[in-house]
């Protein structure tokens, strides 16, 4: 089944496991040292859907799902734990910008060197000459005439201007 979103996908990840692993897998979400920290109330009794609720509020969507992998490879259930950072990962490519940050935390301001590369790849911009409108009609026309079209069409002539 294709996953629409990380949060589909993490739901699908916590059907996959057996009752006792869920247990495990809520029992060591209120376990971890990161924040923010889970308590005992948050899951317990919790169904798989609410956890997966819990997750997303608590770390948004994209923490949710590292969280989630983290969790479950914790508790030794790697298949899952794969099955999820695979599909996850490919759910976050989506061509979005990924920010850089420094060893301080501050937002990364310099180029990549991958943008450094494409900037020395790329070739410099040329400049466009601008037609006159008058100009730019008159060719249209000429292009729809030679066509075997009719000049008076406006909508001929506009679909011909470049």
């Amino acid at each position: 089944m294709a996953h629409r979103t990380i949060r589909q996908a993490v739901a699908e990840a916590l059907e996959d496991l057996r009752r006792d692993d869920f247990d495990k897998f809520c029992h060591q979400l209120r376990d971890r040292r990161g924040e923010p920290r889970i308590k005992h109330r948050d899951v317990e009794g919790k169904k798989i859907l609410d956890i997966t609720d819990l997750l997303v509020s608590r770390f948004t969507e994209y923490g949710a799902g590292k969280v989630a992998v983290e969790t479950l490879r914790q508790i030794n259930c790697n298949q899952v734990a794969e099955t999820l950072d695979s599909t996850t990962k490919a759910l976050m490519d989506k061509g979005d910008p990924n920010f850089r940050k420094t060893s301080s935390g501050e937002l990364e301001t310099k180029p990549s060197q991958e943008a450094e590369k494409l900037r020395a790849s790329q070739r410099p911009l040329t400049t466009v000459t601008v037609k006159k409108p008058e100009e730019g009609e008159a060719e249209a026309k000429a292009c729809v005439l030679s066509e075997g079209g009719d000049p008076r069409s406006d909508q001929l002539v506009l679909s011909r201007i470049s």
